[in-house]
């Protein structure tokens, strides 16, 4: 499917089913509104399974899943992405419900988000993913954030790696939860950012949680991502088990009268920091709110 017009394949309503293989959604097109593009849409209690999919330059998302019933992909590209009208635009995202399971993902080099999970009862359950190259938007050159779980939305899962992208690599805010196993997040570097003085004093960062946002660990390392490594403050919370959190100008960043740093302890390895911890007031990332689809 190429140069579609809104979206490439829209799946709709409820008992609806789709089964795809070797399926290659590109270069869909907004339409006259300068609204839409997404590659796949699954929304509306349709149920969709995809075996290996590439889904490149699509505008706005490449895929989106919003209130679906549960669904599967394996083997899945997502590349590319472009920015909507508003300079925004999400490789993968699932919103108000959408539960889905994907193994071996790659998304590379999308606009503006990697992916985002949001909304209540709203799960992603991801083994096996790389999210690299995540480009700010291009307007104010903000952004180009790996992946933001906010609004009481769930991930969980194993072997991800964060690399390369822009301002954060991992956002856990709004009551959100991660739970997951062998996690990289590395090199992580600054978004050029043009709108002052919303830009100053941001700080570069690993993973931050933020608004009651929890993330739990295990078998991981953060790394090289300039400025801060994790990042917690608003009642956002960490549960870190055998892992590295090295080269940044500080190592965790925790802004809490009660919190236990003996959770981001148990075996966890600060190294080459400038400092292992500080209590600093910094600016943290704004969790994005969920497009309207």
């Amino acid at each position: 499917m190429a140069r579609n017009q809104t979206v490439g394949l829209e799946v709709a309503m409820q008992n609806t089913r789709v089964t795809l293989t070797d399926a290659v959604v590109v270069d869909t097109l907004p339409d006259v509104n300068k609204e839409g593009g997404y590659g796949i849409f699954v929304h509306a209690q349709a149920n969709a399974t995809l075996t290996r999919g590439r889904f490149e330059r699509n505008h706005a998302t490449g895929l989106a899943f919003s209130g679906s019933a549960p669904a599967q992909l394996n083997d899945v590209v997502v590349r590319e992405t472009q920015e909507d009208a508003k300079a925004n635009a999400t490789a993968l995202l699932l919103a108000d419900g959408a539960v889905t399971e994907m193994n071996r993902l790659l998304l590379d080099k999308n606009a503006v988000r990697g992916f985002l999970v949001s909304g209540a009862n709203t799960q992603l359950t991801l083994n096996d993913a790389t999210v690299r190259g995540t480009l700010p938007d291009s307007k104010w050159g903000f952004d180009g954030t790996g992946a933001v779980i906010a609004d009481h939305a769930r991930l969980v899962g194993a072997r991800w790696a964060f690399q390369h992208n822009k301002s954060t690599g991992l956002i856990v805010g709004e009551q959100a939860t991660v739970d997951a196993t062998e996690v990289s997040v590395t090199d992580t570097s600054r978004a050029p950012c043009y709108l002052a003085p919303d830009c100053d004093g941001l700080l570069t960062m690993g993973i931050v949680a933020i608004d009651g946002g929890r993330a739990t660990l295990q078998r991981f390392i953060i790394a090289r991502n300039e400025g801060v490594g994790i990042a917690l403050a608003d009642g956002g919370e960490f549960d870190l088990t055998d892992g590295e959190i090295a080269q940044h100008a500080v190592g965790a960043n925790i802004v809490s009268e009660t919190f236990d740093v003996g959770r981001i302890s148990e075996r966890v390895n600060y190294r080459d920091n400038g400092q292992k911890l500080s209590a600093s007031i910094v600016p943290l990332p704004k969790v994005p709110v969920s497009p309207a689809l």
